[in-house]
């Protein structure tokens, strides 16, 4: 959980706090004089994003709220009835839901820098991936909280939630560098059988075989097409071949699944 303490002099004297108003008596036309504190937004946030292949990813997360301007000098110098004001941030993301039942990573709503500004749009938060992340669906939630002292020493305190919902899903890249077949392949009478493997996000989808075997110009289209399953933080496929003879390719067509596309896959076998 990441926290920035943002500071500011000027705040309202009616504020909305857990829903009712707190009034502390100042005159009204200082209370008028000063902005709302506002519920956070995500401006252009993106709905969907795709996992990397490899690395790291940072994806945008601009947070919006209105409120009065940074300032921070104990004296009440705009003469607004608060001495003293400050914001804390905090952001957090939750699983709605994901294809991997095995295990979900957690993923993180971080800033990129140490600063300090007023309300408005605050363009240094993003939401971290990498290859090792699950497709879902996740919610980020961020408070701002406000807390702040009067002339009088009354003290104020507010909380406003934003929400977020955003699916992460796979890419192509992604699928590619998490599927394999088994390392060895042992033929008997042009037949063979071998293992599949791809991200859990694939699990419950079919699997089209090709194979090109040596002196072969084409790929055969093996007619059965197989389904992939569940394997502890993967899905598996036994996949059941014929015509082979080595050395020779295997190519699969993954079909899509909810968090991923469709893509395809070649793997080369040698005689040992």
């Amino acid at each position: 959980m990441t926290r920035i303490r943002l500071k500011s002099a000027a705040i309202a004297l009616s504020l909305i706090l857990a829903g009712g108003t707190v009034a502390l008596g100042a005159p009204a036309a200082q209370a008028a004089g000063v902005g709302a504190f506002t519920s956070v937004t995500f401006p252009q946030a993106p709905k969907t994003v795709t996992l990397p292949a490899d690395g790291s990813k940072y994806v945008p997360l601009n947070i919006t709220f209105n409120g009065p301007a940074a300032q921070s000098d104990y004296s009440d110098s705009n003469g607004d009835g608060i001495k003293y004001a400050s914001y804390f941030i905090t952001a957090d993301v939750s699983v709605v839901s994901s294809p991997d039942k095995s295990y979900v990573p957690k993923l993180y709503v971080s800033s990129r820098t140490s600063h300090t500004a007023g309300p408005g749009t605050d363009k240094f938060w993003q939401l971290e991936l990498n290859q090792y992340k699950s497709p879902g669906v996740y919610r980020v939630d961020v408070n701002v909280k406000l807390s702040a002292t009067t002339t009088a020493n009354e003290d104020i305190t507010v909380t406003k939630r934003g929400t977020l919902t955003i699916t992460v899903n796979g890419s192509k890249s992604w699928a590619k560098q998490k599927t394999s077949f088994s390392s060895y392949l042992y033929v008997r009478k042009g037949r063979a059988d071998t293992y599949l493997y791809t991200p859990e996000a694939y699990a419950g989808s079919k699997v089209r075989v090709y194979v090109k075997s040596k002196g072969k110009k084409k790929y055969k289209k093996i007619k059965k097409a197989f389904k992939l399953k569940r394997q502890s933080s993967s899905a598996r496929a036994k996949l059941k071949l014929s015509g082979v003879k080595l050395p020779a390719k295997v190519k699969v067509k993954v079909a899509k699944s909810k968090h991923g596309p469709a893509y395809s896959y070649t793997a080369k076998y040698k005689k040992r």
